[in-house]
């Protein structure tokens, strides 16, 4: 399924906010390609997600904009905005942003109308 391949081919392996290192710039690099690779698998994946028509990510990989043929999403284009999350915060984290402070926007939006049809960012995940 494409959402487990999404979550696992953007891990990073992070400095834990330190300053990015040159290898946690490869690994950025890496890991901001392998995302590349997965949004264009959910953009071809028109059986679990038939309705994205774009993914758009910001390049400080703070904001997801995923913009939906209309205002209905089903179930596994909602459970996208988890792995966004994910991938987001990694992002940020090897570019040595603190853990504390990376924090990812997912924005659903409906192409017909331009309207957001929902937004939430990962300060809303539950951690322990």
């Amino acid at each position: 399924m494409t959402i487990c391949v999404f979550i696992l081919m953007t891990g990073c392996n992070s400095s834990k906010g330190a300053a990015p290192s040159e290898e946690t710039t490869s690994v950025e690099a890496d890991s901001g390609n392998a995302l590349a690779d997965s949004i264009q698998t959910i953009l071809d994946d028109k059986e679990y997600y038939p309705d994205i028509t774009s993914i758009e990510v910001t390049s400080d990989y703070t904001v997801f904009t995923i913009t939906l043929e209309s205002d209905v999403m089903n179930t596994y284009e909602s459970m996208l905005v988890m792995s966004f999350y994910t991938a987001g915060n990694e992002q940020q984290i090897a570019a040595g942003v603190s853990p504390e402070d990376a924090k990812t926007t997912v924005r659903y939006i409906n192409g017909s109308t331009n309207e957001i049809i929902s937004e939430t960012d990962s300060s809303t995940m539950i951690t322990e």
